[in-house]
């Protein structure tokens, strides 16, 4: 037997009866995604995607290793997350600006962070205007390079241009670095709005 032929012969295969989604006696395996039932539950799906960016941007780190394919998922992992946290932040300002969580459609950043912006302005009038313009400077940089959420989940657009132009070279620590210092401005922020949700319920 060849040594293809015995890679092959211990690869596993898809069989008649495999379920792709399923618990298992492993429990410790076992995710709930019925945990959260109300329409708040955004703020779960934006931290799983930050902590899976972390991790495997800390595997790089660590090993040195695979950085030019791992660097796609990293970049979707981390855009996903801010533009989920954006979203996350609209809909709690509305809920307590008029009662209700509703977020936005749509993958545009920097629409979702003018909306933000203005809805923060709005419930809080200490808003520091250089700390927004750095973000919104971070902000517009991210959506300059991947404005539809597209750009690093594939490699071409669907009329064959390149996703992406003009960049050659990504440092994945010092995005997991950028990407640490927005998630801890949108936890002030997410902070701030809790304890004004809390004081009017």
């Amino acid at each position: 037997m060849s040594l293809l032929e015995e890679n092959i012969k211990n690869m596993k295969w898809p069989k008649k009866g495999l379920k792709i989604f399923k618990s298992d006696f492993d429990w410790w395996n076992n995710a709930s995604v019925d945990y959260y039932q109300t329409v708040e539950k955004l703020s779960i799906y934006e931290e799983g995607y930050k902590e899976a960016g972390d991790i495997v941007s800390k595997y790089v780190n660590e090993n040195k290793f695979f950085q030019d394919a791992l660097i796609y998922p990293i970049v979707f992992l981390y855009r996903h997350y801010i533009e989920l946290a954006l979203k996350d932040i609209i809909g709690n300002v509305k809920k307590l600006l008029k009662g209700e969580y509703e977020i936005p459609t749509g993958h545009d950043i920097n629409r979702l962070w003018n909306e933000a912006k203005e809805f923060l302005k709005q419930i809080d009038e200490t808003n520091n205007p250089k700390e927004l313009a750095v973000v919104e400077d971070i902000l517009k940089q991210l959506s300059k390079q991947d404005p539809t959420s597209e750009t690093f989940r594939y490699h071409i657009y669907k009329n064959g241009n390149a996703t992406i132009r003009n960049l050659t070279s990504i440092n994945i620590r010092n995005l997991s670095e950028v990407v640490d210092a927005l998630h801890s401005y949108f936890f002030g922020v997410q902070s701030f709005i809790g304890e004004a949700l809390n004081s009017v319920e």
